[in-house]
């Protein structure tokens, strides 16, 4: 079992053009909220002859994992070992190294249809090579706020996921690969992946190498108070206060539906290089229509107890392929991807007795070579409550 690393042309159709020999320690992270990244070694001699930094590359894995597409971000060469390391981006990254044009204007409210004209308003002046889904089909009862929302300026990215923020939407990149190139294409949804807990169930002491169930109250989601002015206060804050587990930190909100906060909402606890951290965003667009009740909400907020942030990582390993009646046999790591809604089993060792709960893939880092996968999963709304029943 191993990944394998091919190089292609770093223009549409993204031609292949050979496989990247002595690659090894390959190591990639698949996340659902932001881009993916990937790390790995191959000689000196190779990298000299066939890449540099912004060439192109498709990750295949002989487990069934569904290739994405990546470019080159960083080369270093090792003088001591004749080896280099390659640091590897997704390219859903390109999104954040693009602009939005200042004088952009939305034509609609409709979230989708904002996200396809921003997409294409890029396109027109500095090319992402990601085109718009064939099958995208605007969200059009999922609407933005009447206030024009000031995009312009910020990278095509960061656009996006104010959004995907603002209307509780996702988007995402899909990556078409086949002989012929490979085919980028830009897919906006309520939410990504699909309900399997009926189809996949991870069961630990079977599929599970491990699992690991956390609590942790400092990284838990913060009450925001954000005092306005003027007549629209959910545009144009003035203040807010961060109440966390510890501490109230005054803050000086920029202009804007968001801006980015000091503290982690979520930690990939996965090792290795291409591990990440996601940081969370500070929500300065409430929903309350005048000062006066802003004050009064947020004292009520304040006054609520925190709700500890849970997590749980699991090791998957690889197991047999899945055989169904008059279907072709399927890799068990690819009967679910990031986004999906799977059922994990968890042992008595974990909570004194069995606990079957629903959980959403947030990130993954398969490891062919070791025959095990590490997964972050998100635990559905209302599992807290059930497990602590179980202690």
């Amino acid at each position: 079992m191993k990944a394998v690393l091919t190089l292609h042309k770093s223009v549409p159709p993204f031609g292949a053009i050979g496989e990247i020999r002595t690659a090894t320690d390959i190591d990639r992270l698949r996340s659902l909220d932001v881009p993916g990244s990937m790390y790995f070694r191959c000689s000196s001699q190779e990298a000299s002859q066939t890449f540099r930094e912004g060439d192109t590359l498709v990750d295949h894995s002989t487990e069934g994992i569904a290739p994405w597409l990546w470019f080159i971000s960083r080369v270093a060469d090792s003088l001591v070992d004749g080896m280099v390391d390659v640091e590897v981006q997704e390219w859903r990254q390109q999104l954040y190294r693009r602009t939005v044009p200042g004088s952009f204007t939305a034509a609609s409210l409709a979230a989708g249809e904002v996200a396809r004209d921003l997409l294409q308003a890029v396109n027109s002046r500095h090319p992402t090579h990601i085109r718009v889904s064939d099958d995208f089909t605007p969200i059009t009862r999922v609407v933005l706020p009447s206030t024009p929302l000031p995009l312009g300026g910020l990278s095509l990215g960061a656009a996006l996921d104010q959004i995907a923020l603002i209307t509780d939407s996702e988007w995402w990149v899909e990556y078409l690969v086949s002989w012929q190139g490979v085919e980028a294409a830009l897919r906006w949804s309520h939410r990504r992946g699909l309900d399997k807990t009926g189809e996949v169930v991870l069961e630990e002491g079977h599929h599970l190498a491990s699992s690991i169930y956390s609590r942790d109250i400092t990284d838990s989601a913060r009450t925001v108070q954000v005092i306005g002015s003027g007549d629209s206060p959910s545009n144009v804050p003035r203040g807010g206060v961060v109440v966390g587990a510890h501490i109230s930190v005054e803050r000086q909100p920029q202009g804007g539906r968001f801006e980015e906060a000091g503290e982690l909402e979520r930690r990939l606890s996965l090792t290795g290089p291409a591990a990440a951290s996601i940081g969370d965003r500070l929500d300065v667009s409430p929903s309350e229509g005048s000062p006066d009740s802003l004050v009064t909400s947020s004292r009520s907020l304040i006054r609520l107890p925190f709700v500890p942030l849970q997590s749980l990582e699991v090791e998957v390993r690889s197991l047999p392929d899945i055989v169904l009646a008059g279907q072709q046999p399927i890799k068990f790591w690819s009967s679910f991807d990031v986004g999906d809604i799977i059922t994990v089993k968890l042992s008595s060792a974990v909570f004194g007795r069995g606990a079957t709960v629903r959980a959403r893939v947030m990130a993954e880092q398969p490891d062919e070579g070791s025959g095990v996968m590490p997964l972050v999963v998100e635990l559905e709304q209302g599992v807290v409550a059930f497990l602590r029943g179980l202690e």
